[in-house]
């Protein structure tokens, strides 16, 4: 099998894949080579996956390294296990079972009512309006799930809604916006998240497509030829002509 790692002059070991002749890269975050090994085939068989859904590049390396910290998450949890003494006193008393220490889900809707009150006193009847309009939709779309279950692929396919549904790309950014707001809360408000799926997800340099273009100075000697000169509009005209950067 190839394997789709090497060695950096660290001695750190660095996962590569080629991708539509571009390079995804980036570190394991192990100098052991079988530890590296397992990771490399963990990341490769997600890699696949994600393949199928024809993500854009930096997508995929963005969901790539959050699987690669879940992995890393999920190794320190099995070593934990096999620790013996864990769990047990001297007494031989037995410490709660997972399944009562674990912690419920936080369904979506429930959490953005606790963002609605917790900002209810910093934000306008507009403000809550929009803020509000962005999670029922996101809510619509994706399901009144738990928060937690949400991630960087769920984000992916959030954009690709957005794009369907609005044409403009400031209206999309709007909608992003205030959605990741709502997951900024749930993060750094209320910890049900260690991390925002949103986080450098965002739209790059979204264009306005309301173009503006300068007015000839031939149509804006017409127009002034055609009112009384020196009156309040000839003015109103000439401010404008000047400093087009206000229409």
């Amino acid at each position: 099998m190839i394997m789709y790692f090497s060695c950096n002059n660290r001695g750190y070991y660095v996962w590569q894949k080629s991708h539509q002749s571009k390079l995804i890269r980036f570190d394991l975050r192990t100098k052991d080579f079988h530890t590296a090994s397992i990771r490399s085939k963990v990341l490769l068989s997600t890699y696949y996956r994600l393949k199928r859904e024809s993500l854009k590049i930096q997508d995929i390396r963005e969901y790539l390294i959050a699987e690669r910290d879940r992995y890393i998450e999920h190794e320190v949890h099995v070593q934990a296990a096999h620790l013996i003494p864990w769990g047990r006193s001297d007494t031989g008393s037995i410490s709660p079972q997972p399944s009562v220490l674990r912690q419920q889900g936080h369904k979506i809707s429930a959490v953005a009512e606790e963002w609605y009150e917790d900002m209810s006193g910093d934000w306008r009847p507009l403000t809550f309006k929009g803020n509000k309009a962005a999670a029922d939709f996101f809510i619509s779309w994706y399901g009144d799930k738990d928060i937690e279950s949400v991630n960087k692929l769920t984000v992916t396919k959030f954009k690709k809604a957005l794009a369907t549904k609005y044409p403009s790309e400031m209206s999309r950014q709007s909608m992003f916006k205030k959605v990741t707001a709502l997951f900024n809360f749930a993060t750094d408000k209320r910890d049900y998240l260690p991390k925002n799926p949103f986080g450098g997800m965002g739209y790059r340099k979204p264009k306005n497509l309301r173009t503006k273009y300068p007015v000839p100075l031939k149509l804006h000697q017409e127009a002034l030829m055609k009112i009384e000169h020196e009156s309040s509009l000839w003015w109103l005209l000439q401010i404008l002509y000047e400093s087009p950067q206000i229409i």
